[in-house]
């Protein structure tokens, strides 16, 4: 948005507001923030979003809804300026894409009205010739369900392309393991297991025996430690993380820590680490690099399933990462760790908020990650809270949830420098257009 356009923008919003009309902006990007802070980054709203410029300048001038994209998902905020003037930023989908939406936008008197209608169907005569018969099948028996699968496997896709074995080789080499011209052959091996048998396992892993075929299941690794998970219709883990971004894409979303989705995830993500056992990760970057510290995640796992407490300690999970991890900014770390038992220095770690300390400026997850550090050296404890962690960083929607809508319906966020969002209101509102006070249409 340069100086120019804005100034454009600014004044004739102010002349539509003179003549009595009601100025509507469109724009591609997202004036506002509407992501969580983790996936924020890579989906910025126009201008810097966090100093507000742009939204300050039309919110002034009297603009009070901006229509804008990019993002893909259902999702609207109201931000107010230091003037107490609100502009409420109503960010919308597209037909491309699930869940393939048109806005309605109406006005009357002080009131104003958004609705959403979610295309449902297609005229075979309009589908494209580029489509095999079986995919006009599915597409005509069932819209809805072909959009779902259609994001599912496009998002897979991209997935795939973001986490490729350059990825693989990035992080094994922060483990020490490396081509050195002898171990070639060994290192090349080692990553296209990892990247075949671990990452690509994980996410095609069935939440289900039925669907397991004998082999490993999310049920069957929870089960084997005395843990029933709730039955649902999802299949797989991918289908599931799936399902959160399809309700993100969908709008008014909701997403408490007790949803059977959110148990479901809670026990995938505890079976990733049964996964990185069972592949015995650690043992086989020993055989590459002898220096890397032995780490048994075996004996952990059992509490992490019962108790949601994920042992750092005794099964050398902590100093052993730390000291074999070929990081920059960790020196300190280090040293913090050289100098006492693995239960005293996670103890320094939450004292010291080491852990806050290492994360990206600018980067802000909700939640204080040592307020979930158990440490007591005299009893021998030393883990951390994994099932309390994962439950509030869903609840405060900052990691699973991606949007400020992942809130228990009725309540309300607070974004920092005057942005909220109420859930569930993203399809259809009323709006009080002299306070800007909005609630879901009926």
């Amino acid at each position: 948005m340069t100086t120019e356009l804005l100034d454009w923008v600014k004044k004739v919003t102010i002349e539509a507001v003179q003549e009595g009309k009601i100025p509507i902006g469109m724009m591609h990007f997202p004036l506002l923030q509407h992501f969580g802070p983790l996936v924020q980054a890579e989906n910025g709203a126009v201008n810097d979003p966090d100093t507000r410029a742009v939204a300050d300048v039309l919110a002034n001038a009297g603009m009070k809804f901006i229509f804008t994209g990019h993002i893909h998902i259902q999702d609207d905020a109201l931000y107010t300026t230091r003037s107490g003037n609100k502009i409420l930023d109503i960010n919308s989908a597209s037909l491309c894409n699930y869940p393939t939406p048109v806005r309605y936008f109406r006005a009357k008197g002080d009131t104003a009205y958004v609705r959403t209608w979610n295309m449902n169907s297609e005229k075979e005569e309009y589908l494209p010739s580029y489509l095999s018969q079986e995919e006009k099948d599915a597409l005509l028996a069932d819209f809805t369900a072909y959009s779902v699968a259609y994001l599912d496997g496009s998002m897979l896709a991209k997935i795939k392309n973001k986490i490729d074995m350059d990825m693989v080789y990035k992080i094994l080499s922060k483990l020490g393991v490396k081509k050195n011209g002898q171990n070639d052959a060994q290192v090349t091996s080692l990553a296209e297991d990892v990247y075949n048998d671990v990452i690509l396992k994980f996410l095609k892993l069935p939440l289900y025996e039925k669907d397991a075929n004998g082999g490993l299941s999310v049920e069957s690794a929870a089960k084997a430690y005395g843990v029933v998970i709730p039955q649902s219709d999802y299949t797989d883990v991918f289908n599931l993380a799936m399902s959160f971004v399809a309700s993100m894409y969908g709008g008014d979303e909701s997403c408490v820590a007790l949803h059977t989705r959110v148990v479901l995830l809670k026990y995938s993500i505890y079976t990733a680490l049964k996964v990185i056992d069972d592949f015995d990760l650690f043992a086989k970057i020993r055989q590459i690099n002898p220096n890397f510290a032995e780490i048994d995640l075996s004996a952990s796992l059992s509490d992490l399933y019962r108790t949601g407490k994920l042992d750092l300690c005794n099964n050398n999970l902590l100093i052993g990462l730390v000291s074999s991890l070929k990081v920059s900014g960790l020196d300190s770390f280090k040293d913090l760790i050289g100098s006492a038992n693995a239960y005293g220095a996670l103890r320094q770690i939450k004292k010291l908020k080491v852990i806050s300390a290492l994360l990206p400026d600018g980067l802000e997850l909700g939640f204080k990650p040592e307020d979930y550090i158990e440490a007591d050296p005299d009893n021998q404890i030393g883990c951390i809270l994994f099932a309390d962690l994962l439950d509030d960083a869903i609840a405060s929607f900052t990691t699973l949830g991606l949007t400020n809508d992942s809130l228990e319906k009725g309540s309300t966020y607070k974004y920092k420098k005057g942005v909220t969002d109420s859930a569930p209101g993203d399809n259809n509102l009323t709006i009080n257009m002299t306070t800007m006070a909005y609630s879901t249409l009926k």
